[in-house]
């Protein structure tokens, strides 16, 4: 997929008339250079895995199986980096990030991110949170269980999802793309306005 792909998805039309989505948004520069600046600085920090010891210090858990799919190599198309950049940007768009842990036996080998709008996530008959996911090259629905789930969420006030910043400013953003699109217009007519008005 590609990143327009990715991140291309319905969120309303705002008061100005404009259809905002994520990948609009990221068409601002303003959207653009926040959202770079905050993935891309949570991207830098150290990923570290760190085991208790009995007085009280601690010590890097190398031997810990979560250590090489965390702090190694989460994937195999991923650094540690690439991959906090998506989670990063993930939550300034949508307010969620959705990783799916792999395991071989019972010992976790790869973190997979999974595209934030394409996930449901609902709460079952018993209250437990379930998690329904659409491939979007297969176009195939699957319920992912939840101890295969790591859910990083944003602000948010009910405590089963962040609040997606994007559907949220809505009317903001789309009062600037429509600004940036009437400047456009004029600047494509060479500044010259297509008629006036005298009275």
């Amino acid at each position: 997929l590609t990143n327009g792909e990715f991140w291309k998805e319905w969120v309303g039309t705002s008061s100005s008339g404009q259809m905002v989505t994520a990948d609009k948004a990221m068409q601002l520069s303003t959207v653009w250079a926040c959202v770079r600046l905050l993935s891309e600085s949570i991207s830098t920090l150290p990923l570290k895995l760190y085991q208790s010891q009995p007085d009280g210090s601690r010590k890097l858990a190398k031997d810990h199986p979560v250590y090489r799919a965390l702090c190694k190599r989460p994937n195999s198309e991923m650094t540690p980096s690439r991959f906090m950049l998506m989670i990063g940007a993930s939550i300034c768009l949508r307010g969620n990030a959705y990783v799916e842990i792999r395991y071989i036996g019972s010992k976790p080998v790869a973190l997979l991110p999974l595209q934030p709008q394409s996930m449901v996530v609902k709460r079952d008959d018993k209250g437990n949170l379930k998690y329904i996911y659409t491939d979007p090259l297969l176009q195939t629905e699957r319920t992912i269980p939840i101890k295969n789930m790591m859910h990083i969420r944003g602000f948010g006030m009910d405590g089963t999802c962040g609040m997606i910043p994007v559907k949220l400013g809505r009317d903001v953003i789309g009062s600037a793309l429509s600004v940036e699109e009437s400047a456009a217009k004029i600047f494509e007519n060479g500044l010259q306005s297509s008629g006036f008005l005298s009275a």
